[in-house]
């Protein structure tokens, strides 16, 4: 298990981070933690999420992660209570107030765009501050220059 508040809470007791300015982003399976973490700790101040899904069990079968969801969570209906955990952000979107970007290839055949706009669309409802980019013709991997401006910022 990944601890990340608990990090994020030695790097501020040891001075290294500010948290007036912490930020948290990955993609595909960090991007899972990100929303994780930003729907459990409120000292971020920014995230970006990209290739990120919120209710896995909908993907399921349709993209390419089965094999590490078998090994890290077994099958949905021989672990329910593991795959519920994994759709926390889901079902606690009333709870985030961090500003998100979502960011997704249009044609993403790892993690389907239905993940992302499950989490936007779940955002959006309480009214959270978030916003989606969806990369038309853009696959999983990001290359394009223009596509990497906003993964990654200077």
């Amino acid at each position: 298990m990944v601890d990340i508040p608990g990090a994020a809470h030695c790097l501020v007791s040891a001075g290294v981070a500010d948290t007036s300015r912490m930020a948290i982003g990955g993609w595909r399976q960090v991007a899972i933690l990100t929303d994780h973490t930003t729907a459990s700790d409120t000292r971020c101040t920014a995230a970006a999420s990209g290739a990120g899904s919120a209710k896995q069990p909908s993907t399921y079968g349709s993209d390419q992660q089965v094999v590490e969801h078998h090994n890290g969570l077994g099958a949905p209906r021989k672990s329910p209570a593991r795959w519920q955990r994994l759709i926390y952000p889901f079902h606690a979107a009333d709870r985030l107030g961090t500003p998100t970007l979502h960011m997704i290839g249009e044609r993403d055949v790892d993690v389907p765009t239905s993940g992302s706009e499950q989490v936007c669309g779940a955002l959006e409802s309480p009214g959270a501050e978030t916003r989606r980019v969806v990369y038309p013709s853009r696959f999983h991997g990001l290359t394009v220059r223009s596509c990497l401006a906003d993964r990654f910022p200077r």
